[in-house]
C-alpha cells in the first residue's frame, strides 16, 4: 500500500487527515481508492471535492511506479506501517505516521533516542548547554533527535556531530528542500555521519507552518527522553513537551531566571509538572539510571 500512499501525497490538497479518511473509508484499501473509486465515494470519504478531481485527473497521469523509483534515485526508503524499520513507539501515539521519508541510516540502527528541543531564538547559553548535552549523549552512544531548526536545535545536531555523530534531523518539509536552506550544509554532515533525515513529507514538500507542529509528535515519540533546553512562551517545544508527558516519554527541562522570556515557557511546564535540571550531570545520572546510558558510568 505504501506506494498508493505516497500517490497520493502527489495530490496538491493532500495533508493527514486526508489520508485518515481514505483509510477509514475504504478500509485500509489505498490502492482500490487511488485506482478505482469514483468521484461519489471519495467525496462520500469527506475528501473535497476538488480533492477527487484531481485524483482522477492524477491517476491517469502518473506512474506510481515510477514515482517509487524516483526516491530510490535519491536515496530515499519509503517506510510504511507494516515496513520492519518502522519504530513501534511511532504506531502506538494518537496519529501515527502513513509512511515516512527516510535519508541516511536505518532507524534500527539509531537507537537509543534522546530528544533534544528549544526555541529559535537561543542565548549564547541556550546554545553552549545543547552542543555539550548533544556532544555528550553521542559519545555514550546515545542518538539525539531534533529539528534542524535554528537555536537550539542546530546546535544539538552540531554537538551531536562532535560526538559521536548520530543525530536524526525530523523536518517539516521533504527531507529534498531541507528547511531552513541554510541548513543543507549542516543535513550534510549528519548524513555523512551515519545520522538520518526524516520527514512525512515527500521529497519536494515545502514546510508550511502547520507542518511544524505536525512533525513535534514525532520528536518525541521517537526519543525515550525529552529534554527542552530554552523555550519561550510561545515557542514550538512547549508542543513537542506536551506530546511528550501525553506519550508517556521522560520529559526534562532546564529552568530559568524569572522574568527571563527566553525560559518562561520552561517554567511554565514545570510548573506542570515537568522534571526540573539544572545541570548535564543530572541529565546524564537520570538516563543513566533509567537505562539508556551504560550503567556502569557515573556523572
Amino acid at each position: 500500500m505504501d506506494k498508493y500512499i505516497h500517490a497520493f501525497w502527489q495530490i496538491s490538497e493532500n495533508n493527514y487527515f486526508c489520508l485518515s479518511k481514505i483509510d477509514s473509508f475504504f478500509c485500509g484499501k489505498f490502492d482500490y481508492a487511488w485506482e478505482s473509486a469514483g468521484h461519489g465515494e471519495l467525496v462520500a470519504a469527506g475528501l473535497q471535492a476538488s480533492y477527487a478531481n484531481e485524483v482522477l485527473d492524477r491517476r491517469k497521469r502518473l506512474d506510481v511506479a515510477a514515482t517509487m523509483r524516483s526516491l530510490w534515485d535519491n536515496d530515499i526508503v519509503a517506510i510504511g506501517r507494516k515496513n520492519a524499520e518502522m519504530p513501534a513507539e511511532l504506531m502506538e501515539i494518537e496519529h501515527p505516521p502513513f509512511l515516512l521519508y527516510r535519508r541516511g541510516a536505518d532507524l534500527r540502527s539509531l537507537t537509543p533516542r534522546v530528544a533534544i528541543v528549544g526555541t529559535r531564538k537561543s542565548s549564547v547559553w541556550g546554545e553552549k548547554t545543547s552542543f555539550r548535552l548533544a556532544a555528550m549523549l553521542t559519545e555514550a552512544g546515545v542518538t539525539v533527535v531534533s529539528g534542524l531548526a535554528f537555536g537550539i536545535d542546530a546546535s544539538a545536531h552540531a554537538g551531536a556531530l562532535n560526538g559521536s555523530g548520530k543525530t536524526i534531523a525530523i523536518l517539516a518539509s521533504g527531507i529534498g528542500q531541507v528547511t531552513p536552506s541554510s541548513h543543507n550544509s549542516l543535513s550534510q554532515k549528519i548524513l555523512g555521519a551515519g545520522g538520518a533525515l526524516l520527514s512525512e513529507y515527500p521529497l519536494t514538500s515545502p514546510a508550511f507552518k502547520f507542518r511544524f507542529l505536525e512533525r513535534n509528535r514525532l520528536i518525541s515519540a521517537l526519543s525515550s527522553a525529552v529534554v527542552v533546553v530554552e523555550a519561550a512562551r510561545k515557542s514550538g517545544a512547549l508542543i513537542t513537551a506536551g506530546h511528550a508527558a501525553i506519550q508517556q516519554r521522560q520529559l526534562l527541562v532546564f529552568p530559568g531566571a524569572p522574568g527571563n522570556p527566553l525560559s518562561a515557557g520552561c517554567n511554565a511546564i514545570i510548573k506542570k509538572g515537568a522534571r526540573l535540571v539544572d545541570s548535564i550531570g543530572e541529565i546524564l545520572e537520570i538516563l543513566r539510571q533509567s537505562g539508556l546510558l551504560p550503567a556502569d558510568r557515573i556523572y
